[in-house]
């Protein structure tokens, strides 16, 4: 996003800068024939200058953007890198407000299935440490051929062999440990209610999280939305205020003010599209789409 919002600057710098040169030419026309005064001239030429040298900013941020992504996609800084999609695709203009899914449930997050997880590893720990205080009974048996000879005959099927088989059953019965049982226990026991209450609050983090996110980007939508109607009245008024201009019933002063309050309407948009952008990411992250 940060490569698109740039380059979409750059290419819109672009677009004012060959608007503006054309301004300047028209007026320097008409300067010559006597029509304007200079100062109209040097307001288009200041106006220009400005545009040039923010152009030649946002070429340099647009760059380090670029590269900034191929470092963090594992990509060759030095290849061509080239982006399909545009900021143009990302507007907001036939999106809708966002509700929360109803059926959207914190477990979803991650980091809740992680102490779901250690929570039942401690119910297990605890019943492990409680398993201690169980009698416990043990069964064995052994069986044994002897062949008591005092040849190494032992493979001889003739000779006889002495079997001696016993089975036995070992009851251990705890009495007293020390409390040292009992303290693991107890221990095992406060550790599982620090997770369940670790999921508790994890539980009203997310939904405070995903409240405050979808509002978030309720906002940003519709500032957005406000944003391009503004954009658009800014186009309007300079378009109205150029034919005038032409006509000579306008001042360069009535130009130079409604480019510059487009070119701001410009910068506002883009702004406000970036941030909507960013609003749906947060919003994604928050309910555990990724």
């Amino acid at each position: 996003y940060s490569c698109l919002v740039t380059d979409r600057n750059r290419r819109t710098l672009q677009q004012n800068v060959k608007q503006v040169e054309q301004n300047l030419y028209e007026t320097r026309q008409r300067y010559q024939n006597g029509m304007v005064e200079e100062l109209d001239v040097d307001r288009q030429r200041l106006t220009l200058q400005n545009l040039q040298n923010q152009l030649s900013k946002v070429t340099r941020e647009t760059r380090i953007a670029r590269r900034l992504l191929k470092f963090q996609m594992g990509y060759p800084i030095n290849d061509t890198l080239v982006l399909n999609e545009s900021l143009q695709t990302q507007l907001p203009s036939t999106k809708e407000q966002k509700q929360v899914p109803k059926d959207f449930k914190p477990e979803q997050r991650l980091r809740y299935q992680e102490l779901a997880v250690r929570e039942r590893l401690a119910v297990l720990d605890k019943k492990r440490y409680q398993a201690a205080y169980l009698p416990k009974l043990d069964a064995f048996a052994t069986h044994l051929q002897l062949a008591q000879r005092d040849n190494f005959n032992f493979l001889e099927g003739s000779e006889p062999w002495f079997p001696s088989t016993y089975a036995g059953l070992s009851l251990s019965v705890p009495i007293f440990s020390g409390f040292q049982k009992s303290a693991r226990v107890q221990k095992a026991k406060i550790d599982l209610k620090k997770i369940q209450n670790q999921q508790d609050a994890l539980q009203q983090q997310i939904r405070l999280q995903v409240s405050r996110s979808r509002r978030t980007y309720n906002n940003a939508l519709e500032r957005a939305r406000k944003q391009q109607q503004n954009l658009d009245l800014a186009r309007k008024i300079y378009d109205q205020s150029k034919v005038k201009y032409e006509e000579g019933v306008g001042s360069s002063l009535e130009l130079t003010t409604a480019q510059n309050q487009l070119f701001e309407a410009q910068t506002a948009y883009i702004n406000a599209v970036q941030d909507y952008l960013v609003a749906e990411i947060d919003l994604k992250k928050a309910l555990g789409d990724y």
